[in-house]
């Protein structure tokens, strides 16, 4: 009877620490799958009211984040890495270094 009852508590204690772990990455895995849902709410600026002016260009985007980035430090020169135009209503967002990638090495 004492095995018995031994092997019922590892089979318990084993299956909550199995499941734990399931739960930890199902939720890790729900939270990469609907990332972009849920910056929507965490990033109010992610929308803008509806505006009758033109989408601007890449490089009208670049131009104005370079003056931009110049009026608060007069050294620093963006360089665009990516422009994504979401749709109407979405501002653009625009992905940009502003110096040579520092990398660590041991």
């Amino acid at each position: 009877m004492k095995f018995k009852k031994l092997t019922l508590n590892i089979h318990l204690w084993l299956g909550l620490a199995s499941g734990l772990v399931v739960l930890i990455v199902g939720l890790t895995g729900c939270f990469l799958a609907f990332r972009d849902e849920i910056e929507v709410y965490s990033k109010p600026w992610f929308f803008v009211k509806r505006q009758n002016t033109v989408q601007l260009n890449p490089s009208a985007l670049t131009a104005k984040l370079n003056a931009k980035l110049k009026a608060e430090n007069d050294t620093l020169k963006a360089k665009i890495t990516s422009v994504q135009y979401p749709g109407p209503g979405r501002s653009a967002s625009i992905r940009y270094s502003t110096g040579p990638k520092k990398t660590f090495r041991a």
